[in-house]
Formats: C-alpha cells, structure tokens, sequence
C-alpha cells in the first residue's frame, strides 16, 4: 500500500530544484533540522512478499482502478491522505495544493503528531531469504566483450638458445632418477649396509694362508733353553779343550700352512650389528629425505619457469600495448594532448622495456637451476607445456595447523632418521657398559699375535744354507681373555662418550621437529597467501579487460 506522509512543497522552477531522490525517514522519528527542495517526487512500493512483478504479471490497465491524476510541472499527485475531504478523485478533476505563502522554502516532513494513526507509515516485514546481489548492480562490472581471460602468444626464443619444451610430469620423473644429491644418499646406504654385514660376521675367523722364512746366526737354544757352553759338544757330549759352537752358527727356518685366526671382543659381537642396522635404518630414510627434497626442487623450479615466462609474456603484451598509446597520443597531440604527455609515454615504454629485458633474465635463471636440479644440458631453455596459470592444490589452505603439524611430525622421513640415529646412540652405550663384562676370545697359532700364525703347516730347518729337515706341524691357541682398559678407568671415558653422542642425537631430533613445525608454518602462509593472489589477479584482470 502506498505510505501516507504528507511533504510541503513550495513552488520552485524546474531549473532551481537539485535533481536527487528524498531520504526514506521513518515518519515516527525525529523530524530532520534542514530541508532540500525537491521538484518531483515518486514511491516505488514494493509488495510485502518481496517479489518484484514481473512484465508478465502484470495487471491490465482496467484492472488497476482510478489513476491520480499528475500535478503540474511533472509533480505526481500527493497520497490519498492529503487530498482535500470530499473530494472527487476523477481523472478529469485536477488536485488541490497548498499555496507557497502558506510553507517555508524548505521540504519539511510534517511532525508526527499532526499525523493521523490510520495515516502512519507501515514498515515492510523482514524476510528471511538469503543474500543474492542484484543482477543489474551498476557496480558490478559486465563481462568484457572479448571474454575473462587474455590469449598471450608464448614469448619467443631467440636463435642462441636450445628449446626444451617439458611438462611437470616429467620433470617429476627425472627428479627420482638423475639428480645426484639422490645418488649421493644412496651411496651412503650401501655404505652403511656393508658395515652390517661386516658386524654380522664378527664371530666367523678368517681364514688365512701364509708362509715366513727366518735366517739366525749366532748362539742358538735347545728346547731346554741352554746354549751350548765351552767344552761341550752339539749334542751334548763331552768335549774338553772345545771353545763350544761359534757365536755366528748360522740357522735356517721356513714354515707355509693355513690356519683359522679369531681376535674379537663378544660385545662387539652382540651389539655392533643392532648399532650398524640404526644406522642403515637412518640412511634409508635420508634416501627418502633426498628423494623429497629434490622434488619439492624441482616444483619450486619448475613453477618458477612457469611464472617468469608468463611474466615475461606479460611483459612483452604490455611493451606492445605502449607502442600503441605512443602513437595515439602522438596523433592527439597536435590538437588534444599536450606534448609532455607524449614524453611521458615514452618514459613509460622505456620503463616497460627494461621490464621486459629483466622478466627475460628471469625466466632464463630459473630455467638454469631447473636444468640443474635434474642434470639437463645446461644450454636448454626450458618451456612448460602447460599453461602459466596452471594450478595445483594439494592441501586446502583452511586447514588449521594443528592438523597439519602432526601429520608432518608422523610423517617427515628426517625425523625418522634421527631417531635412528637415536636408537643407535643408545645401543653403543649398553655396548661400552657390558664391554668388561664379556670376554675376548683368540683363536691363534703358535705364539701369536707376532710369532707363527700358521697352525697347520709344513716345517723346514737346516744349518748353513741347507734346508734338509722337514716335517709337519700344527700350532693351536685359543683363549679368552677378560680386559679392563686402563684398570676401567677407560671403559668409563668409553661410555661417556657414547652418552655424549645420544645427547647430540637427541638434540639433532629436537632441531629436526622445530624445523619441520616451521617449514609447516611457511608453507601454509604461501599457500593462503597464493590462494588469495590468485582471487586478487583474477579480479585486477578482469578489472583491466573491462577498463
């Protein structure tokens, strides 16, 4: 229903009244203190359902009853309640308005309490409906006529440079099989692989083969370990006068045989092999951590081709389009534009050129340290295949970090390498503690170590420079052996050592941990804030299309 407020109108020329539409003020408030001069008034009222009718449902013209008659001078005619008592509402009869001595010069509502309750302004019923915005906003934006997105064609390459067209795929690919910090990871393992199948043997004796020759000259020992005195002969008889053997007798001795030599501690035998698979253990997982970081390399590099090679295409888009408005304005300004102008159009070409030079730097950099990463020939200019506004979401950037930082705390593979590493720490430290507890076993030959390791062998002897006496021999010493180092003054520095090492390790997995809840940090503020760089460019694009 239309609302009945009464206004005041002076009469006013058309060409004095300001062309703006009246403020909607509720007629139970506060009158307004100032007045503005209106010279047409006109209420769309809106039906109580929200509905705005439709050119179809619309009601014919017959239908709609008796019209209000138009005021003079385009005024429409004032509600039902400020026509005169008794009137006629004809078509014919024109309306009854209050002479200009009667008001101010000023548009005043009428005070309320002149206002009849019947005639008091009914407030629409607020409808619960979700927000749409209007489709006919005038701050919205039409779509541009040639569409949403701008077609670039692909900066070109000059004659000096090797094409390498590459999509992420296989650059992907050739991150797990050429880049060297890989290679170098896995050569550590094997490494550390070799130590545990060597702890695994210790308890096996080698097995050896040697021969030895030795001359002696001078007195010699029997087996009773007396030399052969003055007045008695080699054997042992009698001899008086005799001045014994000569001092440089001469005495030959050879020896060749095999034999099985063992000289090994038994703690290193129990716990070196659980400290050298800790160790495997941690190497494995740093071949994972390199796997992962020449990837995220590779990512990085492969995404910062992509980004200056659009940005140098933009570059070289917008470097045209200055030409272009170089000479517009040129053309202009012989009669519209001053001539400054021109000088700063050129100044912003040269700006946009140099630009464009630096985008072109750009784009070759990052494709030398993607060529690196993934051993290509240095002289390739890499071109991604895929569009530059290519984009890939792997996390959603609403995630909170308290989901975030477990999953990487679970599933980072440093982190399990350090506690590797942690694991044997701890081993060595029982190793070096149960070290005077557990013997040494030796499995020699004949007085060794540093006599005749040989225990089975052949055995010639001779005087002179003759070898005429041979015969077979076997030399066997096994023993076990309990040792304290340094009276276990030295197995206490052992094991103190060994917890110094856990306590770097244990510091190393804190470090580790940190680190790993900071990277997760930084990667989540890239992603939120490329997410929303991505809304932004979108928006500054279409903004510029339509502009």
């Amino acid at each position: 229903m239309p609302a009945s407020v009464r206004f005041d109108m002076p009469p006013a020329s058309r060409a004095q009244v300001p062309r703006q539409r009246p403020p909607v003020q509720n007629v139970g408030g506060p009158a307004p203190s100032n007045g503005v001069q209106f010279m047409s008034y006109q209420f769309g009222i809106q039906p109580a359902n929200g509905e705005v009718p439709s050119p179809q449902r619309r009601r014919p013209l017959a239908a709609r009853g008796p019209l209000a008659p138009p005021g003079p001078a385009g005024v429409m005619a004032p509600p039902r309640a400020a026509w005169p008592a008794g009137a006629d509402r004809q078509a014919t009869q024109p309306p009854q308005f209050p002479k200009a001595a009667q008001h101010d010069a000023d548009l005043r509502l009428a005070p309320p309490a002149r206002i009849d309750a019947a005639h008091q302004l009914q407030t629409p019923v607020l409808l619960n409906r979700p927000f749409q915005p209007s489709t006919k906003s005038p701050l919205e934006l039409p779509p541009p006529p040639g569409g949403e997105t701008v077609v670039l064609p692909l900066p070109p390459v000059q004659s000096g440079d090797l094409r390498f067209p590459i999509n992420l795929a296989t650059a992907l690919r050739l991150a797990d099989a050429r880049p060297l910090l890989v290679a170098a990871a896995q050569a550590s393992a094997w490494s550390a692989e070799a130590q545990l199948q060597k702890a695994k043997v210790l308890w096996v004796p080698s097995f050896m083969v040697s021969t030895s020759y030795a001359r002696h000259d001078g007195p010699i020992d029997f087996n009773q370990g007396i030399n052969v005195p003055v007045g008695v002969g080699i054997y042992g008889q009698p001899a008086p006068g005799g001045f014994g053997k000569p001092l440089n007798q001469n005495y030959n001795w050879f020896l060749a045989g095999v034999s099985l030599y063992q000289v090994v501690s038994t703690t290193d035998v129990i716990f070196q092999p659980l400290a050298a698979r800790q160790v495997l253990d941690a190497k494995r997982w740093d071949i994972q951590t390199a796997k992962n970081d020449v990837v995220l390399e590779v990512a990085r590099s492969y995404f910062n081709v992509h980004r200056h090679r659009g940005q140098y295409a933009g570059a070289l888009y917008t470097v045209q389009e200055g030409r272009k408005l170089i000479a517009k304005i040129d053309a202009l300004s012989k009669d519209l534009i001053p001539k400054v102008e021109v000088d700063r159009a050129r100044n912003l070409l040269a700006f946009l050129e140099q630009q464009s030079v630096s985008a072109r730097e750009n784009w070759r950099l990052a494709s030398a340290d993607l060529t690196q990463v993934i051993r290509l020939d240095p002289r390739a200019v890499c071109e991604p295949l895929e569009n530059d506004h290519l984009q890939i979401t792997l996390i959603d950037a609403s995630r909170p970090l308290d989901d975030l930082i477990p999953i990487g705390l679970s599933n980072r593979p440093e982190l399990a390498a350090n506690q590797a590493e942690v694991k044997a720490a701890m081993v060595r430290i029982r190793q070096e503690k149960m070290r005077p507890l557990l013997p040494a076993v030796l499995l020699t030959g004949w007085q060794t170590p540093g006599g005749m390791a040989p225990q089975a062998s052949i055995f010639g002897t001779g005087h002179g420079g003759k070898l005429n006496f041979w015969s077979f021999r076997d030399d066997i010493s096994a023993q076990v052996v309990w040792q304290l180092d340094s009276f276990g003054f030295g197995n206490m520095a052992l094991v103190k050592r060994r917890r110094g090492e856990q306590s770097q390790a244990i510091a190393k997995l804190a470090q580790a941990q940190d680190t790993v809840a900071a990277e997760i940090n930084q990667a989540q503020a890239q992603v939120q804030s490329a997410a929303a760089r991505v809304v932004q460019a979108e928006r500054s694009l279409r903004t510029g299309l339509v502009t």
